[in-house]
């Protein structure tokens, strides 16, 4: 059983890069979130396993600062999901470098997110940091490149003021595990 995570436009590689898994998972059965996606792929066999969610914990904001040992007064944004160009993490280090030198000094920018296996992905990962470095907020911007484990992750976001997800690409990322991680965080 396969699932995809990409799904068809946005960009010419990218549908190639869909064809070509689509190519080779021919004899599989593939799981996708609903039945756009499904339609979509034009083949069978395929299921619809609609995403859940846990029930959203309910959490003190200070203190839940407090078990990760971070300011309770510092104003904290954190995103989740993959590091890729297409989730603008670019914009908003921007946006954080010209918070921090007007009405929010103290922000702070956590990314809770991994890259993919290439090269290309680890690049990307590389750029974000010397943006941060070159902004002077180095100090501000968490990116560790790391996928964090769900009582990690739930422990961040909990802690964390807002929570921005700010796809650049209309590709149905409602449909993505990143939002639903976001609500369960409360």
């Amino acid at each position: 059983v396969a699932t995809l995570h990409e799904r068809r436009g946005g960009a010419l590689p990218r549908d190639l890069h869909l064809r070509r898994m689509q190519l080779a998972l021919r004899c599989s059965a593939i799981v996708v979130h609903n039945a756009a996606h499904a339609a979509e792929l034009e083949r069978c066999p395929v299921e619809v396993i609609p995403h859940g969610i846990r029930p959203p914990v309910t959490v003190d904001l200070a203190a839940a600062k407090r078990a990760l040992a971070h300011d309770a007064t510092r104003p904290d944004i954190a995103h989740f999901g993959f590091v890729n160009p297409d989730k603008a993490i670019e914009e908003v280090i921007h946006a954080v470098a010209k918070l921090r030198h007007g009405p929010l000094p103290d922000l702070c920018y956590l990314v809770c997110g991994g890259t993919f296996p290439t090269a290309q992905s680890r690049q990307h990962l590389e750029r974000l940091r010397y943006l941060s470095n070159q902004l002077g907020i180095a100090d501000h911007v968490k990116l560790s490149g790391e996928f964090l484990d769900d009582a990690n992750l739930v422990r961040v976001l909990s802690a964390s003021d807002w929570i921005v997800l700010n796809y650049r690409t209309g590709m149905g990322q409602s449909a993505s595990g990143a939002v639903r991680h976001a609500f369960m965080a409360g």
